[in-house]
């Protein structure tokens, strides 16, 4: 439970970033929108499939960015 404003919670953005950097170098704009769709409904596959994270994680990593962008 960290503060999405939080110098912390930054680092931890910026370290998730940087784990997606390979993808985000070849994804075209739909392959990115696409996999924000599938982890924005995680909660509609996640009983087929064991997401990679939570969907608490995935809410607090939109929060940070959200915040980081304005």
């Amino acid at each position: 439970p960290l503060d999405p404003k939080s110098d912390e919670a930054k680092a931890y953005y910026d370290e998730w970033q940087a784990l997606l950097a390979p993808f985000k170098a070849v994804a075209t704009p739909n392959m990115m929108a696409g996999a924000t769709n599938l982890y924005n409904r995680m909660d509609e596959w996640q009983g087929e499939q064991k997401p990679p994270f939570s969907m608490d994680v995935w809410t607090f990593i939109q929060e940070v960015g959200a915040s980081r962008a304005g």
